[in-house]
């Protein structure tokens, strides 16, 4: 079975934000019973690739500015 997710966050608020930090969690791993056959996230600036402490695949994204 071949799946395909598209999904955008957008975040709305009252003022302007001046900083915001991101933990995202949607990059899906290939592991025994899946395996990733392509896979794109577009964000605004660079995100820090990194685990989290229960082994999930995370993008840490740091804005800095309006």
């Amino acid at each position: 079975m071949k799946l395909e997710i598209d999904h955008s966050t957008q975040y709305f608020y009252e003022t302007p934000v001046k900083k915001s930090i991101q933990m995202l969690r949607v990059t899906p791993q290939t592991l025994a019973h899946q395996r990733v056959l392509s896979w794109q996230l577009t964000l605004p600036r660079y995100g820090q690739e990194i685990f989290d402490g229960f082994g999930n695949f995370c993008t840490v994204l740091n804005v800095n500015q309006p």
